[in-house]
């Protein structure tokens, strides 16, 4: 397996889409992160801006904040 080497930010945000939609599902590409879906493929790293927040309440929930 190889890893990209991410910001911070996206690292955290990487972590929080394999939690979810679970580590099969997500992949990073040049630096983007691409999430399998049903409805198919999408670039989720411009969304991750979108919901940041919520990513933030997330992990505060179980720890310090990530970011």
């Amino acid at each position: 397996m190889l890893t990209e080497r991410l910001t911070p930010r996206r690292a955290v945000f990487l972590r929080y889409a394999r939690e979810k939609f679970g580590g099969f599902n997500v992949w990073t590409r040049d630096g983007d992160i691409y999430i399998k879906s049903e409805d198919g493929i999408k670039n989720m790293t411009n969304e991750f801006y979108k919901v940041e927040h919520a990513i933030r309440k997330y992990y505060q929930e179980d720890g310090p904040d990530p970011m």
